[in-house]
């Protein structure tokens, strides 16, 4: 599983269409939370300012506080939900290069298909449902955390390895039956591969690069095994 990840990076760095289709949804995500960072900082902190000056004398000190819990509020805002909101953007690009990954492992040539928005939104519609499964059962187990700790940390490793390998799935056309074969013949790597990703992700900001490593481990397991 190591050389399998230090593989991940080496092709990352290597093969060019990958790292441009890598780069593409990051640079989306910044220009996006950097217009969103510019409302939060002006027009929004400046409402609220005005709404809250008429009832302290000291402005300048109420400004200095004002601005400080909306950094701290930002940055947990902004790191909780830039990935997400990155994953969602770059679920059609890691689509590809998932399939890329494939091809270049399994040499199992992707299918010669032409361009359609329709496939795009099917990709993107998929990423939705599987945000909303993901958070459904994170709450489950977060749960039965509180009874059993270790069993929610076991959930959202799991869960971790579900959220890349779904694009394997999806391109394979797997049952729900067949998902949970593949889960259940490499539970113990994927488990582990999960829990590594499960706290690479948990970085943020540095989250978004570590998301098209996981497509490329996760789709290498996934095609390695294919060939046995």
């Amino acid at each position: 599983m190591v050389p399998v990840l230090a593989n991940s990076f080496k092709m990352l760095k290597k093969d060019k269409y990958i790292l441009m289709l890598s780069l593409i949804p990051s640079a989306i995500g910044i220009v996006l939370y950097y217009f969103v960072g510019t409302y939060f900082f002006t027009d929004f902190y400046n409402w609220c300012l005005g709404f809250i000056t008429p009832y302290f004398e000291d402005i300048k000190l109420v400004a200095g506080i004002l601005k400080f819990f909306f950094g701290i509020l930002f940055f947990f805002i902004a790191g909780w939900t830039f990935f997400l909101v990155v994953s969602l953007v770059a679920s059609p690009f890691n689509d590809l290069i998932s399939s890329r990954v494939e091809y270049q492992v399994a040499e199992i040539k992707p299918a010669d298909e032409p361009f359609s928005f329709g496939k795009v939104f099917g990709v993107i519609k998929n990423e939705i449902k599987k945000i909303l499964f993901i958070f459904l059962v994170t709450i489950i187990g977060l749960i039965l955390g509180l009874f059993f700790p270790p069993i929610s940390f076991l959930v959202s490793a799991i869960l971790m390895a579900v959220t890349f390998l779904d694009y394997s799935w999806s391109r394979h056309n797997f049952t729900v039956a067949q998902c949970i074969d593949d889960l259940k013949s490499s539970f113990v790597t994927y488990l582990i591969s999960g829990i590594i990703f499960m706290f690479a992700i948990s970085i943020p900001v540095l989250n978004v690069f570590f998301l098209p490593i996981g497509v490329i481990h996760f789709t290498t397991l996934f095609s390695k095994k294919r060939e046995l």
